[in-house]
């Protein structure tokens, strides 16, 4: 039987928003019932990750990137056509990556919070606790100070990988869930573009790969791979991601790399601090020491320059989509890091 390009098209259409509410349904399900997640995609997502990880093996450039520009490319060929054409393929591939998003990586969302799997009690930081933790995090800073070259703090990804992979395997032999496939970071051909979007690190549900923007400031790169290889590692929750960062960087062989850890994490103490009580945080930022200081104005320096349209479009587009995952405070979440911080030290 002779088939044309329409009813092709309407059978993709069909399949696709079937999948599409499928993987809705799934996510739904898993919402409600997290501990059966964990049972059944806490063992099918280590496989997913590491056949990704070995096609991106061969692969030495990030495969989203080329995959996002052949995309683009399919969308012009369907648009000389016409807009009809445009629309009637848009209405079938939207649907199927939405689906295979949620398929691949989205239900990571659902398995149980970190705090319910090691049984701690999550409390809002109270103000001694915050100062207590700035002052802890600006001590050590001090210390590490003279104890790497400033080059260190901004590694190839090599290097990057090498050492992620086995502050990670180290940690998932304490915690089974954090076990996964070797790092895999990329940094983008289209260097500076996530920054303009306001991204430091961005990971592709995709292709499993960890994007690193290529212009960060040196003192967050550390930590920001960090936390884009806590998603490769079935992490959904960005504060989780953060606290996941921290812990595998903290102990680190490497000082820049503990240096990046305390640096991301002293920067979210402050600013808790400074809401709660602003004179207290501004004292302690004028104590810290001055190398720190001049790091951490290079840091706000790179952010606001890059401040404008396309960053809030982004922000806002990510806060939505945070909250739609079930993450209540959306872009606030990331924030929610110091809850899990001080739950492990009480």
């Amino acid at each position: 039987m002779e088939t044309t390009p329409e009813s092709g098209s309407k059978r993709l259409h069909k399949g696709s928003v079937g999948l599409l509410l499928l993987s809705v349904l799934l996510f739904a399900l898993g919402r409600a019932f997290p501990l059966h997640v964990e049972q059944v995609y806490g063992g099918v997502f280590p496989l997913v990750a590491a056949a990704q990880a070995l096609l991106l093996s061969m692969v030495p450039l990030s495969v989203s990137e080329l995959s996002i520009l052949l995309l683009l490319l399919l969308c012009l060929r369907w648009l000389s056509r016409g807009l009809v054409p445009l629309l009637s393929g848009l209405a079938w591939l939207i649907p199927l990556l939405l689906a295979s998003g949620i398929l691949f990586w989205g239900l990571n969302h659902c398995r149980p919070p970190i705090a319910q799997r090691l049984g701690w009690s999550m409390d809002q930081p109270r103000q001694v606790e915050l100062a207590g933790l700035v002052g802890e995090l600006a001590g050590e800073l001090k210390a590490l100070e003279g104890s790497f070259e400033e080059v260190e703090l901004a590694p190839s990804t090599d290097a990057l990988e090498e050492l992620l992979t086995s502050t990670f395997d180290r940690q998932a032999m304490q915690w089974s869930w954090l076990r996964g496939a070797d790092a895999r970071l990329r940094v983008p051909l289209a260097r500076g573009l996530l920054a303009r979007l306001g991204i430091a690190g961005v990971y592709s549900p995709w292709t499993g790969e960890a994007h690193l923007e290529g212009s960060l400031p040196a003192p967050i790169i550390w930590h920001t791979a960090a936390h884009e290889v806590a998603h490769q590692r079935g992490i959904a929750r960005e504060e989780e991601a953060n606290f996941i960062a921290w812990v595998v960087l903290r102990d680190a062989p490497e000082p820049a790399a503990r240096y990046s850890a305390r640096f991301a994490l002293l920067n979210q103490a402050l600013g808790a601090l400074g809401r709660q009580n602003p004179e207290l945080a501004g004292e302690l930022r004028q104590t810290l020491h001055p190398a720190l200081q001049e790091r951490r104005a290079l840091v706000r320096q790179f952010w606001r320059l890059r401040q404008g349209a396309l960053s809030r479009a982004t922000g806002r587009v990510n806060d939505s989509y945070l909250k739609a995952a079930g993450q209540e405070q959306g872009l606030r979440s990331y924030g929610l890091v110091l809850d899990l911080v001080l739950a492990e030290r009480r």
